[in-house]
């Protein structure tokens, strides 16, 4: 029969009778049909009734578990098939093979030697995936295909990938302007940032769109629209400025608009009068609907709203010019995009070939190109090696493979089985596309169906059917010929749920969540549904699992006799959309007790103890770093609060034993290797012990000792040192390491609960399953602005063509009949029980659209915007016509009881806690341990009404706090001090100036900040003295660190030395040696003299007094900064001496310098600034103390 859409139905496909025809044969297995057991039977009526050999049938499939079941349900099948002919074995469906096909005793002689031959062969079947398939075709025919015989198949293109667009961004970033490329960079701020943000997969034939013009081309129409801007800003900016401050200035505007709309006039004078070379970042407001949306309802309202155009038409806007710019703007980003992807395609390609590489995508279009044209030799060598082809998982297929299949086999003298359920084409993010699917399945010759499902409870398959037949057109395909087709049950009815009275439970329940009493329309935030249904599922799961009251699975023993097995966690499985869901519902589970795992091909290294471990190694590595210390000490090996950390942080001595741990660990591991060192921090700390007190201990503890042993197989394989090791982790955890014993192991997982995205559980089945999720409909295509990817007489990428919207719409369309295919997926994998969740969702944000718009909203009510009530009762209509159940589901949390406390299992406790001290006075401190060990002295308070006229310092609204502090910190470490004065509105330095704000969270006024390194750069340090942008960068040393040895002292002894200095606070006393470490701010030379700065960004006040004389020595004396610059000199005291020929003190040694920033002014020397120069002898007392200096 001859097949097209819209011609009869498809013939029931009888594994064991249907004749096995030549040509294109099409089997559409639905889900639960025994997909699988139809390819075992086709394989073995080819070897019995044909005369196939095993070597000669070729099976393709999509994932090597999948290969690697169809080998052994192969296998069996035939030695099944053997063993009944031989009387051996007893089985239905082979006795109705036998019965049709072994009409004597000489027939079933030749079938059992030819099933024994095929048996013993087993290995040579041709068994693979498609990508196995095509490299070993291209490898095998190297001679034909102009493949080289041997190439080396990458699994991850990501590295490459980076690479290429990193060539980009030299090629075609780099070379640009200061503006063109400000302008790019406000779009894209790096090579990985464009690849994350414009990267789209071309596969195939697919069609990139608009077209659009060379991007020479494109700067040039830009550079001229950005000239007519700034003509018309020059005779006309200055009158629209008045005009939008007047408006501002009588809230007609936004408060957000208002605040920022000197911030953004400022940016695009500057620009486009020649001021500056950064691209304004926004222009959207010099157009007349861009303003629009900026416009305070509060003055427009009711009739006024008519007044809102004539008032924006009067403001003068450059709407021409300015609309031109924007639209250049975007095309411009249109081509950047186009052009991107085709150079990132082509870069790729090119590095795969310098390394003798290919990547799975190459191996399939190579073959498939190797077999364009007529007839060729690869094609006709391909051919002659297989008599019969199934093809597992077609719907799955794209137009290249399709390709491949139909040149080699589509054709009367070969067998092409393509066997898969369009309802389950859910792979679109790994390249399928399903209309290859309906285009190849109007070249079928014969077109069949399997029409039982084995899987499912009868009741869950009339719930199912009943869902599905009900709606007019389930997956929006009706035209291409998918439509749904219910089937029957060929489960055995002895099989059920039974309560603990023994009373068989409903299959298919409909849940309804109840309305929403705090929101007008009764219905729900995405978030809070969630919740609420998952809190009704932990409860319904300790209901099920309950040991009072237990659910049990019903069956029939031998005798015919009735047993029932306790449900158990493994018999559940919860189906979600996203990992981050998975995690939510696996934590929900694990605080009541229930063992809950998150199934799927995990790998070691996705996990968060691969992260902790990273940092301890880290840590190990660079032991002097106390910053990697202390972060190391954060990991639950252990163990510690911040509490914890904050008490040993301000103990030297314990800082000193946790120091010296890991410098033992560091020698041990460069000496005895990783294992080693790992095993014996473990067993001397009894870290492990520590892992109890969190959930999940025994996967923790499994978790670390895999790591443990990858990593240690990694340094032996490699011969690797301990830093590279480190690397090795470090590239591991970004998936760049493959290899199946990564996998997470622990044999105590199969007895837990499932919590699987609905992607994952294609295949899978379970007892009882919960589907929570299939309410939910994502926003985000319809939101989208960038690119679309949808069909339109072929693949298609938009980047913004004429045809966007209406391709968007399409895109929309598509999306939802892949979540209509996803549901039907996670529908049908329940074998006694399934649990369906409906909330009603209102669409909020960009990134949640309505739940009537979602695949089971389209199911159960065809997309009608309908109320609550009308809701709930054609669910209960549904429900009672299909034989299922519908309950409601409560906001309020339910009360659970803890499954743990239920099974009365010995909780682990943790072992008692046997503090020990490592008997050592060394100690690592600094000097601000030393400061805490001394009191504060006040600040004194002046009369500020006295003052009320005196100078005040410019920038008393700059935020205040640590992190300005460390922003300012940063800035004067990484920029040279001359730009911060000469370049300050470069856009290097202004990016880095925003690139910190950032970093420490900072919304402040940039030119107001901009300003402050200004002055604070250009102001004398002192009378007729230099200033930082006076300084060379290579007379200056920022961010010295230094280690001071300290000798056997007595803390209090300092108090003596300096007890005379006003600004230096007594500290407790208390005895010690080892090292003091830090780090100076800047060391500098000027003229011959070294000097120590330290930068302040203090808050003192308002007025420029407070920033002065004996104001200053107060707040120096108040934080003790007095200790600190004594330390600090005696550091450069000891560091000139050894560095420099004939130190001398006083020739050499300039003094000290507090730079607090906020109250420097370049028309006062010495503004903001405390300098002084500590005397000689008490600088060498200090020697003699501290370091054991001679006298």
């Amino acid at each position: 029969m001859s097949y097209k859409a819209g011609t009869p139905d498809p013939i029931i496909f009888d594994v064991a009778k249907t004749p096995m025809e030549r040509g294109v044969n099409f089997i559409e297995a639905s889900a639960g049909t025994g997909k699988t057991y139809a390819i075992g039977m086709l394989v073995l009526r080819a070897i019995c009734e044909q005369d196939i050999g095993i070597d000669r049938i070729l099976i393709v499939t999509f994932t090597r578990a999948a290969a690697e079941e169809l080998r052994s349900r192969v296998r069996a099948r035939l030695v099944e098939a053997r063993d009944l002919l031989q009387g051996r074995h007893e089985d239905a469906s082979l006795r109705a093979w036998q019965e049709h096909a072994v009409k004597d005793e000489g027939v079933a002689r030749r079938f059992i030697s030819r099933l024994q031959l095929a048996i013993v062969n087993i290995d040579r079947a041709g068994i693979f995936t498609i990508h196995s398939f095509c490299q070993r075709m291209l490898s095998e025919q190297a001679l034909e295909s102009g493949q080289l015989f041997r190439m080396d198949l990458l699994t991850s293109l990501d590295d490459l990938r980076l690479r290429a667009a990193e060539d980009f961004w030299r090629i075609h970033v780099y070379s640009l302007s200061p503006w063109s490329c400000s302008l790019v960079m406000g779009q894209w701020s790096s090579p990985a940032d464009l690849l994350a943000n414009a990267f789209v997969h071309l596969h195939g034939d697919t069609r990139i769109e608009p077209e659009v013009e060379d991007i020479s081309l494109l700067w040039q129409n830009l550079e001229g629209a950005i000239a007519r801007m700034k003509e018309w800003w020059l005779g006309s900016g200055t009158a629209l400025q008045e005009a939008l401050a007047e408006a501002c200035g009588e809230d007609k505007f936004k408060k957000a608009f208002v605040a920022d709309f000197a911030g953004s006039f400022r940016a695009c004078e500057k620009f486009f009068l020649g001021q500056a070379e950064k691209f304004p970042a926004n222009l959207s407001w010099l157009t007349v609907a861009g303003l629009k949306v900026e416009i305070n309802g509060n003055k427009f309202r009711g009739k006024k709203k008519d007044e809102i155009d004539p008032f924006l038409n009067s403001m003068g806007l450059p709407e021409m010019a300015a609309t031109e710019l924007l639209e250049l703007k975007k095309q411009l980003f249109i081509g950047y995009r186009i052009f991107f992807a085709g150079e990132l395609e082509r870069g790729v390609g090119r590095q795969l070939q310098e390394h003798g590489s290919i990547s799975f995508d190459q191996l399939i279009s190579r073959l498939a190109a190797g077999l364009c044209g007529e007839e060729t030799h690869l094609q006709t060598a391909l051919q002659a090696r297989y008599d019969l082809a199934l093809i597992d998982e077609f719907q799955d297929t794209d137009n290249e493979q399709w390709h491949i299949f139909s040149k080699l086999f589509a054709s009367k003298k070969h067998s092409l089985y393509l066997i898969g359920d369009p309802k389950q084409a859910i792979y679109k993010f790994r390249g399928a596309d399903i209309y290859s699917y309906f285009t190849a399945r109007t070249k079928t010759d014969y077109f069949y169906s399997l029409d039982t499902n084995y899987r499912s409870h009868r009741d869950l398959v009339r719930g199912v059917n009943g869902l599905f037949a009900g709606s007019d057109d389930p997956f929006l395909f009706k035209e291409e010929g998918l439509l749904y087709y219910p089937v029957k049950s060929g489960k055995s009815r002895d099989v059920y749920l039974v309560d603990a009275e023994k009373k068989p439970l409903v299959p298919f329940v409909y849940l309804q969540l109840e309305e929403n009493d705090d929101d007008k329309k009764g219905k729900w935030s995405s978030a809070l549904a969630r919740t609420a249904i998952r809190g009704d599922i932990v409860a319904e799961t300790l209901h099920l699992l309950s040991i009072s009251e237990p659910t049990s699975i019903h069956k029939l023993n031998r005798d015919g006799q009735s047993i029932y097995q306790p449900l158990r966690p493994q018999d559940i499985a919860v189906l979600v959309r996203s990992n981050s869901q998975a995690e939510a519902y696996q934590q929900a589970f694990l605080q009541v007790g229930v063992p809950a795992i998150i199934a799927g091909r995990k790998t070691i290294f996705e996990t968060d103890e691969s992260h902790e471990l990273l940092l301890l190694l880290q840590a190990i590595i660079d032991h002097d770093d106390l910053r990697l210390l202390k972060t190391a000490m954060t990991i639950s090996l252990f163990a510690c609060t911040g509490d914890d950390i904050m008490a040993i942080w301000q103990d030297e001595q314990a800082v000193a034993e946790w120091y010296n741990v890991f410098l033992q660990c560091y020698h041990l591991w460069s000496e005895r290797g990783v294992l080693t060192m790992l095993y014996f921090l473990v067993d001397s700390k009894e870290l492990f012990a520590n892992l109890v007190q969190f959930s999940q201990p025994e996967r923790r503890i499994a978790n670390f000792t895999h790591l443990f042993e990858v990593l240690q197989q990694a340094e032996t394989a490699a011969n690797l040192g301990p830093r590279q090791s480190l690397l090795w982790l470090r590239s591991a955890l970004t998936g760049k390491q493959k290899n199946d014993a990564f996998e997470l192991r622990l044999e105590s997982d199969e007895e837990a609960l499932q919590i699987v995205t609905m992607h994952s559980s294609k295949g899978l089945q379970y007892p009882v399953v919960f589907c929570p999720d299939l309410y939910g409909r994502s926003a985000r295509i319809k939101n989208e602005k960038n690119v679309i990817s949808c069909h339109d007489g072929g693949a298609v990428i938009d980047f913004g063509s004429e045809h966007f919207s209406e391709r968007r719409e399409r895109a929309c369309r598509e999306e939802l009949a892949e979540d209509l295919r996803l549901a039907y997926v996670a529908l049908t994998r329940a074998e006694l029980r399934s649990y369906t969740y409906w909330a009603d969702i209102s669409a909020r944000g960009a990134g949640v659209d309505a739940s009537l718009n979602s695949a089971l909203g389209h199911l159960l009510f065809a997309g009608d915007d309908i109320d609550y009530e009308e809701q709930q009762e054609r669910l209960k209509v549904l429900a009672r016509e299909s034989g299922a159940l519908f309950q409601h589901v409560s906001a309020e949390p339910a009360t659970c009881s803890s499954y743990g406390a239920e099974r009365r299992v010995k909780s682990l406790a943790t072992r008692p806690h046997r503090p020990r001290l490592l008997a050592t006075d060394w100690q690592m401190t600094s000097y601000s341990a030393l400061a805490s060990l001394g009191d504060h002295a006040p600040v004194v308070q002046f009369d500020r009404d006295a003052l009320a006229d005196a100078p005040r310092i410019a920038f008393a609204e700059l935020p205040k706090g640590a992190r300005f502090g460390n922003a300012v910190h940063d800035l004067l470490e990484k920029c040279a001090f001359a730009d911060l004065v000469l370049h300050a509105d470069d856009l290097h330095v202004q990016g880095m100036m925003e690139q910190k704000c950032e970093e420490y969270g900072l919304q402040l006024d940039q030119e107001l900040f901009t300003q402050l390194f200004v002055q604070a750069c250009s102001t004398p340090l002192f009378a007729g003295g230099f200033s930082l942008a006076d300084l060379s960068r290579s007379r200056c040393l920022k961010e010295m660190e230094f280690y001071l040895r300290l000798a056997h002292i007595n803390l209090a002894e300092i108090n003596t030395i300096l007890a005379d200095e006003p600004t230096v606070q007594a500290i407790s006393a208390k005895k010690m040696r080892g090292y003091m470490t830090g780090f100076i701010d800047l060391v500098c030379q000027h003229e011959g003299k070294y000097y120590v700065v330290d930068y302040k960004s203090n808050y003192l006040g308002e007025l420029q007094s407070d920033y002065s004389g004996d104001s200053l020595v107060q707040v120096m004396a108040a934080h003790n900064y007095g200790l600190q610059y004594y330390i600090y000199s005696l550091v450069l005291h000891q560091h000139l001496q050894t560095f420099v020929e004939g130190y001398s003190y006083e020739e050499h040694f300039g003094g000290v310098m507090y730079l607090f920033v906020r109250g420097m002014d370049p028309d006062i020397a010495g503004s903001g600034v405390f300098a002084t120069r500590p005397a000689r002898g008490l600088i060498e007392a200090l020697d003699r103390l501290i370091g054991g200096g001679e006298e």
